[in-house]
């Protein structure tokens, strides 16, 4: 398993320039002839979050807590993460889209599953901007469970990269994945405590959600940002939830990696 890794890690080190003038590329084309350029990194948040302030709260009549945390809180909380673990679950392009260039030149494809990791880690970045003008604005009560969030968030980027690297492998051989990867996330995103509190799930209901990856990073989220602000109705997942947790995301890490050593040596005859 050490030398799965190291072969997998060793050319996005070598390869680091090639990276960086990727995204550099990426940014000029982005950005060209566009008016608003990098401001629609904040303006697709903002919008996302008033479609489901709009489906949640009004429509749904799910407004919340008394004196709990604002639902722009919440759901923004949500939306920022789980925007990241979207666009890792769906990146079924990230080699067979790179098909003319693996064939004419001998690079690892792995260097463009990263390139398209930190591409959506920049991307990101904004519309944790917009979350933390939310936190200024309505300024919801932080407690200790806070120190946990770092935690939390590099377990999320792990599986996200996780992702990445599974179904960009698992699209060079099925390109109906790209549909079904969406259709997945999509289920996922309904199933987890993303644009609602975790109390709002009945509770043996949350008992068994919690067992699976999104529901329980995402329980963990809402617990390390929110729990000063719900009070006693503050919901952490258990410690077997989260060491279920661990055991998904090791155990996706370690088959995903397997997956893209076994099939590296075949992309070229897919095409």
């Amino acid at each position: 398993m050490r030398t799965v890794l190291l072969a997998t890690f060793e050319p996005i080190y070598r390869y680091r320039s090639l990276i960086t003038w990727n995204l550099r590329g990426q940014d000029a084309s982005e950005l060209f002839k566009s008016v608003l350029g990098r401001l629609w990194h904040l303006i697709g948040p903002l919008t996302d979050m008033l479609i489901y302030y709009f489906l949640v709260v009004i429509v749904f009549k799910a407004r919340g807590i008394a004196g709990g945390p604002s639902p722009f809180v919440y759901i923004m909380l949500g939306l920022v993460h789980y925007n990241i673990l979207s666009r890792c679950g769906t990146a079924t392009s990230t080699i067979s889209q790179e098909e003319g260039i693996l064939k004419q030149i001998p690079i690892d494809p792995i260097v463009f599953m990263a390139t398209h990791f930190l591409r959506i880690v920049r991307d990101t970045a904004w519309s944790f901007v917009v979350f933390a003008a939310f936190l200024l604005i309505f300024r919801p009560t932080l407690g200790l469970s806070i120190l946990a969030y770092p935690l939390i968030l590099t377990a999320l980027l792990v599986f996200g990269w996780t992702l990445i690297v599974l179904v960009g492998t698992g699209g060079v051989y099925m390109r109906d994945l790209a549909r079904f990867s969406t259709m997945v996330m999509r289920i996922l995103m309904y199933l987890s405590p993303v644009v609602y509190l975790s109390s709002f799930y009945p509770p043996v209901i949350r008992e068994i959600l919690f067992y699976t990856p999104f529901a329980c990073l995402f329980g963990l989220l809402q617990w390390s940002v929110l729990s000063a602000s719900l009070g006693d109705l503050a919901i952490c997942p258990g410690w077997h939830h989260i060491a279920v947790l661990v055991l998904w995301i090791a155990v996706f890490f370690v088959v995903a990696h397997v997956f893209y050593a076994r099939s590296r040596a075949k992309f070229t005859k897919l095409f």
